[in-house]
Parts: structure tokens; C-alpha cells; sequence
């Protein structure tokens, strides 16, 4: 999470979470259930591909609608990939007898995203305009393209 926190919320308000990293060519796993560690970290198998799997049952002891919107869900993490340019996130809802995956993993970050935002309107230059920054102080990162439209999309 932005600050550190991310998962040791998730896994305080869950019924059970586990946690498998590949890594190092390793497949390694730990699970919680309420927010206890229920095994040591140990190696399940071997692995070329590097990564972080998080999966969790929000605790019903704790919530009060255990229902999620999965539009919501989906708009959000797509979002998260745009920006986090190279992060593959799939959402798995398996909350049916049909399960739903979806993948969302865009190369192109902030780029991708104007593009995936400006739709079937008409660009008025070809190539977003990219432009990405560092410096020990600070990061930017900026993408812009203008189309035939009139209204503004931020």
C-alpha cells in the first residue's frame, strides 16, 4: 500500500489470507487465517517467473455486507495497472458457478491509459505526448494527446 499497510489490513479484516512469491526460483507461501500466522514461509516448488499472488475471504465477523460490485472492483484495478506501468493484476471472482477473470497489465502506463480514456474520439496528433522524470527529490511522469472533442478528460 502507499504506506506500507496495504496487506496487513487486508489480512487483519480477513477470514483467512495467503501469500505466494516467486522469487530467486522459488515458489514460496505463508497463510493467515484472522490475522495469524498459520505456517512458517516455506518453498512449495520452483518457479522462473518472479511475482506476488495475494488471496483473502473478507471476515464476515467483521463486515456486515460481504458483496462486492465487480465493476467497481474492475475500474479501480485497472487503474492501479495504468499507473503502475508493467504490474499485472488479475481479479478472480469465483463467487458464482461461472468464474469471472479478469487480467488488466499495460505497458504503455500513463500512455496506455490516455489512450484507453480518450475512446473512439478522433485524435488530433498521433502519438500521446510522454514524458517521464527522475530526480532524488522527485519523480514525473506525463502523458496528454488532444482529440476533436470539447470537453476536458483528466
Amino acid at each position: 500500500g502507499l504506506h506500507g499497510v496495504g496487506v496487513s489490513v487486508v489480512n487483519a479484516l480477513s477470514e483467512w489470507l495467503e501469500v505466494e512469491v516467486q522469487r530467486d526460483g522459488q515458489v514460496y507461501r505463508q497463510r493467515y487465517q484472522r490475522g495469524i500466522k498459520q505456517n512458517e514461509l516455506e518453498v512449495v516448488g520452483k518457479s522462473k517467473e518472479s511475482g506476488t499472488t495475494v488471496t483473502f475471504k473478507p471476515d464476515a465477523q467483521i463486515f456486515t455486507e460481504l458483496r462486492y460490485n465487480f465493476d467497481t472492483l474492475s475500474n479501480r484495478l485497472r487503474e492501479l495497472a495504468f499507473l503502475n506501468k508493467g504490474l499485472r493484476i488479475v481479479l478472480v471472482d469465483e463467487r458464482e458457478a461461472k468464474k469471472v477473470e479478469e487480467t488488466y497489465e499495460y505497458e504503455g502506463g500513463l500512455a496506455s491509459f490516455v489512450e484507453f480514456l480518450r475512446g473512439n474520439r478522433v485524435p488530433l496528433h498521433d502519438k500521446v505526448v510522454y514524458f517521464e522524470a527522475s530526480r532524488p527529490e522527485a519523480e514525473i511522469e506525463l502523458a496528454l494527446q488532444y482529440d476533436d472533442g470539447y470537453s476536458e478528460n483528466t
